[in-house]
């Protein structure tokens, strides 16, 4: 490990580089959630945020910034419990099991990216809210 961090001191302007990409990353992200090609209750959504928050995380090696390691680091971290939690939802969404009162304690299911809301269905402004979506299953 050590190794690695001499290496990319050794090239700051490719840790800088990595940094911007980095950047690049996160705008993308939050760019496709509000336009809607990404869910934000999905899995892709940490997963650029993990991988956006590693890539500005190493360009802090040439140039460390004590907030922006804590903010990196709390993204990683916040970003790989998210993945975890929807992993293991999904996967005990799919064992069914054979006791009721079980399956009563059991969370919501987690819906990837396909099943989530366009942003234009969000916030209808017509009389006719008869085929809006539930609020409260929007944010299960």
């Amino acid at each position: 490990m050590q190794t690695i961090i001499e290496f990319i001191r050794s090239y700051p302007d490719i840790a800088e580089l990595i940094g911007v990409i980095g950047f690049m990353i996160y705008i993308g992200g939050f760019f496709s959630v509000q336009s809607g090609f990404m869910c934000g209750n999905g899995i892709a959504f940490p997963m650029v945020q993990v991988t956006a928050a590693s890539f500005v995380l190493v360009s802090l090696t040439t140039a460390y910034n004590l907030p922006a390691f804590m903010i990196q680091t709390s993204y990683i971290a916040i970003g790989i419990f998210g993945i975890v939690l929807r992993l293991r939802r999904v996967r005990s969404n799919r064992e069914r099991p054979a006791n009721p009162a079980r399956a009563a304690r059991m969370r919501a299911p987690i819906r990837f990216d396909a099943d989530c809301h366009e942003p234009a269905t969000l916030f209808r402004h017509s009389k006719d809210q008869s085929d809006s979506p539930n609020p409260q299953t929007l944010c299960s």
